[in-house]
Order: C-alpha cells, then sequence, then structure tokens
C-alpha cells in the first residue's frame, strides 16, 4: 500500500522549478553486463527539478552507454532498483572531474570504476508494503520498531562517514557533503515513520535537532533534502493541527521555518496552484508574504505566480454601487471608469467608530493624490435598508460632497463583500489596473506606513 503523504513529496519538488546557473556537463558511462537492459539514474537539474536519466541496452548484451548531462561537483546522482520485492538505492557524490565510469555488477549494484565516490548504500523501501518485502523494511514501518531503527542506521551512516574521514578517504568538504546527505535521510525517515504511524508527538525532540541541522543539510542539492522538506511541512501541519487547506497559514508557516527560498518557493508554488477554494484576499496576501520572503529573487518565477494567484474577479459588472445623489453604476463601470489607474478603497459603514475616524486622513490622501496614477475610493457596506443612516455619517463628516462616495447595494449577496469578508472594517483594499486585488490589506491612513506604500506604488507606476 502506498503511503499517500510520503508519495506526495515527490509530485511536489518534481513541480518545483527555482532558478539556479547551470552547471558543468559532464559524461557518465555505464558498463553493461549481458542480460540487464535498462538502468536508471535520478539527479536535481539546474531549476532543481528532479530527473531521471534512463541508460537503455535493449539487447542486453555486453556493452557501454554513454550520457553527457549538465551536473554540478557536489551534486548527488541516485541509482535505484527493485531487486527480488527490494528496493537497492544507491547515493554518490559527482567529482570535480568531467568524466565518470560506472559498471553493473550481477546484484544489480552499480561498482565504481572512476570518477566518483560512492555513500552509503540504502536497501530500505520506505514507500510500500507488499509481501516478500525486506525484513528492515517491514521494521521500520512497525510503530514499534521504526524508531529505533531509523536511529540506529544514522548512528551507522555517521559512524562510517566519520571512519573514512579520519583514515583520509575523505576530504572535508565530501565529509561536509556525506554528513548533509545521511541527516536529510535521518530526518526524512523521521518524519516518515510519525506521519505512517500518526506519532509526530514522539519524534518532537529529534525535530529540534533538525531546526539546528537545517543549514548543513541544505549544503547538497539533494532529492533527500527536498523530500525532507515536503516531509517536514507535512510533520509540521500535523504538528500544530493546522488545516492543510488554510493556505493562508500554510504557506505562513512554510516562510517561517527559514529554509532555503529555492526549496520552499518550490513548495509554495505547488500549494498554491489548487487555487479553487481561495478567496482572492487569500492568495493576494499570500503573494504578498511571497514577495517580501523573496525579496527581489526568483522575478520571473514571481511574475508567473502573480498572474495565478491574483485573478480579476468575475462578474464585477453585477456588483452594484449607487452613489449619494442616487445614480447607480457596476464595480466593473467603476474599474472602467478609472482605467489603468490603482485604486485604493475604503470599506466603511456608518455605525463603524474608527471607520470614520480614518476618514478625514483618508479624504486628504484623496486630494494630496489629485491627477496621480491612485483613484482613493470610499464605499460603505451598510445595509439597503441604512441607506439614510450612510446618508448622515456623510453629512455629519463633511462628506455628503465629496468625490468617488458610494455604497455596495446588497452587500452580503455579491462576491466582493464574500471575498474579503469585509464586516471587517475599516479595510484598505488596493486593486491595480486591470482589476487584480494586489494587497488585501493596505495600511489605514492613521499608519505611519500609509504614505510610505502610497509613495512606493506611484513611484513604480511611473
Amino acid at each position: 500500500m502506498k503511503n499517500n503523504f510520503i508519495g506526495c513529496f515527490f509530485i511536489l519538488f518534481t513541480l518545483s522549478n527555482a532558478l539556479f546557473a547551470s552547471p558543468p556537463k559532464k559524461l557518465i558511462q555505464i558498463k553493461f553486463p549481458s542480460g540487464i537492459a535498462n538502468v536508471i539514474l535520478a539527479y536535481r537539474d539546474s531549476a532543481f527539478n528532479e530527473k531521471l536519466i534512463a541508460f537503455s541496452n535493449p539487447a542486453k548484451k555486453d556493452t557501454v552507454i554513454s550520457q553527457t548531462l549538465e551536473l554540478a561537483a557536489g551534486q548527488v546522482l541516485t541509482h535505484s532498483a527493485y531487486v527480488n520485492s527490494g528496493l537497492i538505492k544507491q547515493s554518490f557524490i559527482l567529482p570535480e572531474n568531467d568524466t565518470l565510469r560506472l559498471e553493473i555488477g550481477t546484484d544489480w549494484k552499480l561498482k565504481l570504476i572512476a570518477g566518483i565516490r560512492f555513500f552509503i548504500e540504502d536497501t530500505m523501501n520506505l514507500y510500500y508494503e507488499f509481501p516478500g518485502q525486506p525484513a528492515s523494511n517491514k521494521m521500520f514501518l512497525d510503530k514499534g520498531t521504526g524508531l529505533s531503527l531509523t536511529k540506529s542506521i544514522f548512528q551507522n551512516n555517521q559512524s562510517a562517514i566519520e571512519k573514512s574521514y579520519s583514515s583520509g578517504v575523505l576530504n572535508p568538504n565530501e565529509q561536509a557533503i556525506l554528513l548533509s546527505i545521511a541527516k536529510a535521510d535521518y530526518y526524512f525517515r523521521l518524519v516518515s515513520w510519525a506521519l505512517k504511524n500518526q506519532t509526530v508527538d514522539e519524534i518532537s525532540g529529534e525535530m529540534e535537532g533538525l531546526v539546528k541541522d537545517k543549514d548543513q543539510i541544505q549544503l547538497v542539492r539533494s532529492t533527500g533534502a527536498a523530500q525532507l522538506f515536503g516531509g517536514y511541512v507535512m510533520y509540521m501541519i500535523r504538528r500544530d493541527h493546522l488545516n492543510s487547506k488554510d493556505t493562508r497559514k500554510v504557506v505562513k508557516a512554510i516562510l517561517d521555518l527559514g529554509w532555503k527560498k529555492n526549496i520552499s518557493f518550490g513548495y509554495i508554488r505547488h500549494i498554491l496552484s489548487d487555487l479553487q477554494a481561495q478567496s482572492p484576499a487569500v492568495l493576494a496576501q499570500c503573494y504578498k508574504d511571497l514577495s517580501e520572503y523573496l525579496d527581489g529573487d526568483f522575478p520571473l518565477e514571481l511574475a508567473a505566480l502573480r498572474k495565478k494567484i491574483l485573478p480579476v474577479l468575475q462578474n464585477m459588472d453585477k456588483v452594484m454601487l449607487i452613489a449619494p445623489d442616487g445614480k447607480r453604476l457596476s464595480f466593473k463601470q467603476l474599474l472602467d471608469k478609472n482605467k489603468n489607474k490603482y485604486l485604493l478603497i475604503d470599506f466603511w459603514a456608518s455605525w463603524c467608530v474608527p471607520c470614520r475616524e480614518e476618514a478625514p486622513l483618508f479624504e486628504k490622501a484623496k486630494a494630496d493624490l489629485a491627477g496621480q496614477n491612485m483613484v482613493l475610493v470610499s464605499i460603505s457596506t451598510d445595509e439597503d435598508d441604512k441607506v439614510n443612516d450612510w446618508k448622515k455619517a456623510l453629512k455629519a463628516d463633511g462628506l455628503l460632497k465629496a468625490t468617488n462616495h458610494y455604497k455596495l447595494i446588497k452587500p452580503k449577496d455579491n462576491p466582493l463583500f464574500k471575498s474579503f469578508g469585509l464586516p471587517s472594517i475599516p479595510r484598505y483594499i488596493l486593486i491595480n489596473s486591470k482589476g487584480e486585488f494586489i494587497n488585501p490589506d493596505f495600511p489605514r491612513p492613521s499608519d505611519t506606513e500609509f504614505k510610505k506604500a502610497l509613495s512606493q506604488i506611484i513611484a513604480s507606476s511611473n
């Protein structure tokens, strides 16, 4: 039976595509014995996507198969094969030289000819349960023995690496790389076991070690590190009892983890790719958080993501507004009236004291920005039977004849109200010239950030 949580990690990070400089090319040669038709290797490309490399020998004869690939020194290449219902998995570090020569043994394992250093072999299958699987795999999947087995594997790997380093087999850089892979493998086993057995509390102490080791783990652009990050996010969701459909909270939690941007950005992109149940307000806030986190990194990726998570609301021609003089117009007409301009909308109500306290500052900003590429609009969320209360409030505040004042018609029944949870007011929402809601929680006029944010927008639009 597949473990659904673990299986999804491969999908998530196959979709991940942060930006990296292209590494140099390396020649890989594999010597096939007769009887073996295919070998599959895996690595991460320059955009951190997992790539599968197929070396095919359809005639099943003694031969050498070669391929030239873009691979960096320090990159990790992985060989996996199922033999007698067990999984052979070997990981090895790519060296500085340009040619790697490997040979397939009769046991299907790859053997070094030249140009590579092997990492400790991993013969444990974490992802499937089936008849005839290795006893070690059954022990790992078992709730009683899995945790102790995971710890012993890591201790053995760590001891072997340190022994090889002490004896001069490994140099300091290779030691650091191998420890990075070993720790990624260890913590991934921990979270995999805990998620399968629903015992996340039992590994809380070990996970504190992960927080300390995360920088070392991310030294190597390895499949294990990417899988670990996905596993750790699932562990965190379980640990903190987050609703995985609550995009805003999950994205914020991922950013708070402080992992390298290329890994976390890829995972977040996958989360935001399913937009069916997300409101524009939630997605816009996610984009705002992400923009601040990336701080200028991955501009092309961010621009592509922005188009997906900042949708233009549909049916805006059905969202109706009324002006104090009784004239009606649709929200679409309001957008068309201010085409190619930013709109900052103040959602308020006559009964909201903080809203009315902010109103004079908002009106002053309207006057200050006259002639700029920014229009400030005030929209009341008063119910339709409170039109007189709305007008009385405008008159009392000296705004009855002020420009750009409207009231939503049937506020609770239209998508604009529902999307942004407008009962929480005062609320200031920024809309760009395409009708995209790009900031669902703009600073209040009394906030010191208000003028600064306006100035930045105007400067960027000129």
